[in-house]
């Protein structure tokens, strides 16, 4: 320290420096920052949603198997309760579509199922009657394996 340094300007002004710096990095740095955590919200918030819809399938899944349950213990319970039925008002169809009970409107809404095999199934089922089950049907009406495997995961058959 030097005699003219006595009132501690100079020790004053090498504490201010670091300070000051410090501050200058912050404003350099902060919309960086800004982007990189709005970047982080926007990835956060899609793997919520993921597995929000990840949840909700497996409760969906859930609800399938039981009703498809219901309709193995007891086949006049599950039509009575609306099992496969999304087109009655108040049915527990547990979003499964029954093949043997549904209209031709409601069997267009399964996938791999267009006007024409709708048309099929109806008119199979009055003629010759009900399916045993979803395999049964696809053997019937000649389905190709991949429309049946995901028929398989959404319609029922309740002979019933």
């Amino acid at each position: 320290v030097t005699p003219d340094d006595e009132d501690g300007s100079f020790a004053g002004m090498l504490i201010l420096i670091p300070w000051i710096a410090a501050a200058a990095t912050t404003l350099a740095i902060y919309p960086s920052y800004r982007r990189r955590r709005a970047l982080l919200d926007k990835v956060e918030q899609r793997e919520q949603k993921s597995e929000f819809r990840e949840h909700e399938a497996e409760l969906l899944e859930r609800e399938r198997e039981r009703a498809r349950e219901l309709v193995r213990k007891d086949p006049v319970a599950a039509l009575e309760r609306g099992v496969g039925r999304p087109d009655l008002r108040k049915a527990h169809h547990a979003d499964l579509v029954d093949v043997n009970h549904a209209p031709q409107k409601v069997l267009l809404t399964l996938p791999g199922i267009d006007a024409d095999l709708a048309r099929r199934i109806v008119a199979t089922r009055e003629n010759v009657g009900q399916f045993s089950s979803v395999a049964d049907m696809a053997f019937v009406l000649d389905l190709d394996p991949d429309t049946t495997a995901r028929l398989e995961r959404v319609a029922i058959a309740i002979d019933a």
